[in-house]
């Protein structure tokens, strides 16, 4: 005879949850998605993103495109995050709207303690992938894009196309 059920179920849920907690703290992990947009809105439908890594010089750089398929519209969103050290990885993104045409792409960094740190000699950085889908009905879209709480970059969406401007704002 074996261990009660609710034992077993308990047993399970613990070795689940730290499974869970030991992907999340050595910063890797899948993207889960925040919640579905209203009807209508973009909403953030994808994320990778590596830990840091020691580069011979870091650029904080953010790049967009657009992607029309039968499954609708989408943004990519690609970029560099300039971290201390090696031993940081990126968090999920966060997407969160300011206004009616305005979101926020949020992308921050967190030491992972259990990496030890590389003391990279150069410098060290992180890089993430981010989907949007954008509804068909969304023709003005503009995504402030935020690296450790400063927006460094501005993507704009025309209906066909995105570009994207630089900015030093804190968000």
């Amino acid at each position: 005879m074996g261990p009660p059920r609710s034992t077993t179920a308990v047993a399970t849920l613990a070795l689940l949850v730290a499974g869970v907690v030991a992907v999340v703290a050595l910063g890797g992990g899948p993207f889960v998605p925040e919640g579905p947009a209203a009807p209508g809105e973009p909403s953030l439908v994808g994320a990778t993103s590596t830990g840091g890594h020691c580069v011979p010089t870091s650029e904080q750089s953010v790049s967009a495109s657009v992607q029309v398929d039968d499954a609708g519209t989408a943004l990519t969103i690609t970029g560099n995050v300039t971290v201390p050290d090696a031993n940081y990885a990126l968090d999920s993104p966060s997407f969160q709207r300011v206004d009616r045409t305005v979101y926020v792409l949020g992308v921050a960094s967190h030491e992972v303690t259990e990496k030890p740190p590389a003391n990279c000699t150069d410098a060290a950085q992180a890089t993430y992938t981010a989907t949007v889908a954008v509804p068909e009905n969304v023709t003005d879209l503009t995504i402030d894009v935020s690296h450790d709480g400063v927006i460094v970059a501005r993507v704009h969406y025309d209906g066909q196309t995105a570009s994207v401007s630089a900015t030093n704002e804190s968000a």
